[in-house]
């Protein structure tokens, strides 16, 4: 919660990297052909199954290098976003098409106090496709349950055959 009582989610600092958030240190780890989590990469951006999600075939995107905010992405930087996110929607539909999805972007709230979190937040884009209902347990306790694994989903996704593969 910050000052004014409002909830506000953020990605903290890699311990590693301080300089570097979580999700960034996660996007330059997702080589082009060695990553078992990642499902459609660009020139800024990846698209990535992250391990621990709400839905089994939830995908992040996020830039490849560390932004806080949406708003400041170049024309450039968006291009290739508008790319990645064509072919990430391309695969899922090929993989669980037919299913109804929401959307999450995720950019650092603006405001004099949050000048202060612009390293610790990395905007994204959440992908949830809604392939199942979440049961008494799911939303009792809060915690989601994945019959697929995020290596497993990814690979599907990434095998997918797409127009322009």
């Amino acid at each position: 919660m910050n000052d004014s009582g409002e909830n506000t989610r953020e990605i903290r600092i890699n311990p590693i990297v301080p300089t570097e958030s979580v999700l960034v240190a996660t996007a330059r780890g997702m080589r082009p052909k060695e990553a078992e989590e990642r499902v459609e990469r660009g020139e800024h951006f990846v698209a990535i199954k992250p391990f621990a999600i709400r839905f089994e075939r939830e995908i992040h995107i996020l830039p490849l290098k560390h932004q806080a905010y949406f708003l400041k992405a170049s024309r450039t930087e968006l291009d290739d976003f508008a790319r990645v996110l064509r072919r990430t929607m391309a695969r899922l539909d090929k993989v669980v098409g037919g299913v109804q999805y929401n959307f999450f972007l995720h950019s650092v709230p603006h405001g004099r106090e949050f000048d202060d979190r612009q390293e610790s937040y990395h905007w994204h884009l959440e992908i949830c496709p809604r392939t199942s209902i979440p049961t008494g347990f799911q939303l009792g306790s809060g915690l989601f349950v994945s019959t697929v694994s995020p290596e497993l989903a990814a690979e599907s996704l990434r095998n997918a055959d797409i127009d322009g593969d």
